[in-house]
């Protein structure tokens, strides 16, 4: 037992280091399931504690309620219809992309739903097991969508500056303040208070994501994030327990899924970009400050390029940000009404 969590540990933490010192998005998280998917195709897995999941789960819960501040209201209030518009059309264009993955067999509507969602990839990778979504299917496709979406900005945003860059894709280090644990200490305490009376599907995740964003709105608390390191250990947690359900029956899964899966990446990439372009025709909105606010995926990327732009950073961050809340706020709704019958598994493979 020692010798195979040695190699589990030891996978992730060179997957983590490699992707960290390249740059690449949501390194803890995925350098964790390749670590995790590594030990499951070549070994005998280790058992990772159902608790693990629960905190990496409630982790980005938290981080993600910090993101709603006054100024980020004050951007809603402003833009109005078009950022409703926007919202409700790109998270519609994804889900219904999304059910093109339904073509491969074994693959059920709960799984193309949470793979092809637009907004909040780790959130929605975290709670597709509460849902019976085939988790590695949905990380698959969830990180495939914000590769090609990271890939492909820097090109387009130069058609429309060539100064644009994309440097900076990721938020600066913070949250390493006594404040800041003060802060999460409190929004975990309140959130699993609530969840001792509450039992839902994505609860770990959407009740502390909306008490941490209450916290946060009543400005009582000097540093109103959640600390790198604990927020990081929530992306090991979950990275690990998703990528050592990647069998080798999985594996060949997902290799069949994959053209499918470039045409719903593709389909939804280009839908988004197309609700952007009806902005910007329906409104006084930049041409690329809509393609950025619309862009499906990648946060943080999105708004290094809204900067060194000077497009409108605060109505990109305020569209991409609501539709990361919408998405997480559609996994009770998508479960109840996709989850199949107790007894009934759609997701039932052979190899």
């Amino acid at each position: 037992m020692l010798k195979r969590w040695m190699l589990l540990l030891g996978l992730v933490a060179a997957a983590t280091a490699v992707l960290y010192l390249v740059g690449a998005p949501a390194p803890f998280l995925i350098g964790a399931l390749l670590g995790g998917l590594l030990v499951a195709a070549f070994a005998t897995a280790p058992d990772i504690p159902a608790a693990a999941g629960t905190f990496g789960q409630v982790m980005i819960g938290a981080s993600v309620g910090t993101l709603v501040t006054v100024d980020l209201l004050g951007d809603l209030a402003r833009h109005g219809w078009v950022i409703g518009f926007a919202l409700v059309g790109t998270l519609a264009t994804s889900l219904a992309w999304g059910q093109v993955l339904r073509y491969q067999p074994g693959v059920s509507a709960v799984t193309a739903s949470f793979a092809s969602i637009a907004g909040g990839a780790s959130g929605v990778v975290a709670t597709a097991r509460d849902v019976g979504a085939d988790e590695p299917v949905v990380a698959t496709i969830q990180y495939l969508r914000v590769l090609v979406v990271l890939f492909t900005m820097p090109v387009v945003a130069k058609l429309f500056d060539p100064a644009a860059s994309a440097s900076g894709g990721g938020p600066a280090a913070v949250g390493t303040t006594w404040g800041a644990y003060l802060f999460t200490a409190v929004t975990l305490a309140l959130g699993f208070a609530v969840l001792r009376f509450l039992d839902f599907p994505g609860a770990a995740v959407l009740v502390p994501m909306l008490v941490a964003s209450v916290l946060v709105a009543t400005g009582w608390f000097a540093d109103p994030v959640v600390p790198d390191p604990l927020l990081n250990a929530g992306y090991l947690a979950i990275g690990a327990q998703v990528g050592l359900k990647f069998t080798p029956a999985t594996l060949r899964i997902i290799a069949r899924l994959m053209p499918l899966a470039l045409v719903q990446v593709a389909g939804t990439i280009l839908t988004c970009a197309g609700i952007g372009y009806l902005m910007a025709r329906l409104t006084d909105i930049d041409q690329l400050d809509a393609y950025l606010a619309t862009t499906p995926g990648g946060l943080y990327a999105v708004v290094a390029v809204a900067i060194s732009t000077g497009a409108d950073t605060g109505l990109v961050f305020t569209l991409q940000v609501l539709r990361l809340f919408g998405s997480l706020l559609l996994v009770p709704v998508l479960a109840r009404l996709l989850r199949p019958p107790p007894g009934d598994d759609p997701d039932a493979r052979s190899a």
